[in-house]
């Protein structure tokens, strides 16, 4: 396999591998576990951070990153500790100086509707408490879905216009029968117009 454009941490993690080809259309490097995926994604994106600290991030939510996170909030609480640095440089990682998350742009792509922001399923509690808090990022510079702050028809609470969290997207393209079927049709149509600006502020944010 050519290595030719990959990171030194990358080039480390193939080498441990023991692999020297892909049979895979796009180059993939194999490793042994769920915790050494972990490690591997952490350095390298501690890495990338240090050479773009100004950069827009999107970080995965649920089980998929929690050796990502073990490993991030591991080396960033105890950068100099020589063990921590024996494991960095045995993969490769040459990064010396500790980088700093809090320029970055973070953005949350996807969260249950409606859902308590506060409530430990949403993707907004895991996001503020992983990731804002866990690798103290800047709020300020994060793009979060709230569905608190999501407005709906005469500014009323999403438990008053879908009282049973049912959203009927039909009312997209049809009539709405009655009052109680009209607010919750304009409340839809908000909502895909706070969706569209969402797109449109991360459009920016990659300008």
């Amino acid at each position: 396999m050519k290595t030719i454009g990959l990171t030194s941490v990358e080039k480390s993690f193939l080498k441990h591998s023991g692999r020297t080809k892909c049979s895979t259309g796009i180059p993939c490097i194999i490793v042994r576990n769920l915790p050494d995926l972990g490690l591997m994604t952490s350095l390298r994106f501690l890495e990338w951070v240090a050479e773009n600290p100004d950069g827009v991030i999107s970080l995965p939510t649920g089980k998929t990153p929690e050796y990502f996170i073990r490993w991030t909030t591991r080396f960033l609480n105890g950068w100099g500790k020589a063990e921590n640095r024996r494991i960095m440089e045995e993969n490769g990682f040459t990064v010396t100086k500790r980088p700093s998350l809090k320029r970055l742009h973070f953005v949350q792509m996807d969260e249950f509707y409606p859902i308590n922001p506060r409530q430990h399923n949403s993707y907004y509690d895991y996001v503020l408490n992983y990731y804002i808090k866990g690798f103290n990022l800047d709020p300020a510079r994060s793009l979060l879905m709230n569905a608190e702050k999501i407005p709906l028809h005469c500014d009323l609470h999403y438990s008053e216009v879908f009282p049973n969290s049912h959203i009927d997207l039909t009312l997209r393209n049809r009539e709405a029968l009655n009052s109680q079927e009209r607010i919750r049709q304009m409340s839809v149509f908000k909502i895909d117009n706070w969706c569209t600006n969402y797109e449109n502020l991360i459009r920016e944010l990659g300008e």
